[in-house]
C-alpha cells in the first residue's frame, strides 16, 4: 500500500498499479431496486469517504514533496513526483464520481419510493 512513508521511493508505475488495484474495479450498481442494493450503495458511500480521506492526505504530501524536489532535487525525481501527484488526483476524481453516483442512486430510490407511497394513498402530485 502506498503511504507517505514510501511514496517518494515508489515508482510512478507502482503507484498507479497499487491505486488501480484498490480502486480500478469499483463500480456502482446501475440502479437501486432493493434492500441489498441500498445496503451496498450505503457501504460504498462510506468506503469512498474513507478512501478519499486517505488519498487527500497522500495528495497533500505529494504536493509538498513535488515542490521540495523541484527546488533542490534532480529533474527526473521532480517529473516522477508530478506523475505520482497526477495519478493520485485521477483516483481522487474516480472516487468522487463513485461517491456522487452512489449518492444519486439513493436519492432516486428515495424519490421513487416517496412517489409510489403518494400514489398508493391516492395523493395526486
Amino acid at each position: 500500500m502506498i503511504t507517505v512513508n514510501n511514496l517518494v521511493l515508489t515508482s510512478p508505475m507502482d503507484v498507479w498499479k497499487d491505486l488501480d488495484e484498490l480502486y480500478g474495479k469499483v463500480s456502482v450498481p446501475e440502479e437501486a431496486i432493493g434492500p441489498e442494493d441500498l445496503s451496498h450503495i450505503s457501504k460504498l458511500i462510506g468506503w469512498c469517504t474513507n478512501q478519499r480521506a486517505y488519498l487527500l492526505s497522500l495528495s497533500a504530501f505529494a504536493e509538498v514533496e513535488t515542490k521540495r524536489i523541484n527546488r533542490s532535487g534532480p529533474k527526473e525525481a521532480y517529473q516522477d513526483m508530478v506523475s505520482k501527484k497526477n495519478i493520485i488526483k485521477t483516483y481522487l476524481d474516480l472516487l468522487k464520481g463513485i461517491y456522487d453516483a452512489s449518492s444519486r442512486q439513493l436519492t432516486i430510490y428515495q424519490n421513487q419510493k416517496d412517489e409510489f407511497l403518494r400514489n398508493s394513498r391516492g395523493d395526486l402530485v
